[in-house]
């Protein structure tokens, strides 16, 4: 799994790991985007180990600590196949398909923390700017 990890990995990020024995099964990657929102990225699981509840778990186990840290909102940028995955973990997809690196992808988000209304422009700041990184990349690349 160590290719696995990439160049946000330093000390301020947060991980969680599920091992089978002394063996790392899957893991995730919690980042903080804002002092309100943050970002789950690099949820793997081995092969072998699919369809076992692990990413399930790891997913849930970053959703507890973005909870406990008082975040409102977690995104997720997610290859198509695994969309279906986070929609049954109560993820809510937004903003365009994207093509990154021949594979289509998809922003998905959801609320862990329920605030007073106003906070709800933090929600709508965050669709925005996942629309923009979005069309940003397409112009780039087209």
């Amino acid at each position: 799994m160590a290719d696995k990890f990439d160049a946000n990995d330093e000390t301020r990020t947060v991980y969680a790991v599920v091992y089978d024995n002394d063996q790392p099964v899957s893991t995730g990657q919690f980042l903080a985007e804002t002092k309100i929102e943050a970002r789950l990225t690099r949820i793997v699981t081995l092969a072998d180990y699919c369809g076992c509840g692990y990413g399930a778990k790891v997913t849930e186990a970053l959703e507890t600590y973005t909870r406990r840290e008082g975040f409102y909102q977690l995104t997720i940028h997610s290859e198509l196949t695994a969309q279906t995955f986070y929609e049954n973990l109560g993820y809510q997809s937004y903003g365009p398909k994207c093509l990154e690196d021949g594979e289509y992808c998809q922003s998905l988000a959801k609320t862990i923390l329920k605030w007073e209304k106003n906070m709800d422009i933090a929600m709508l700041i965050a669709i925005v700017g996942g629309l923009l990184g979005c069309y940003l990349y397409l112009t780039k690349n087209n």
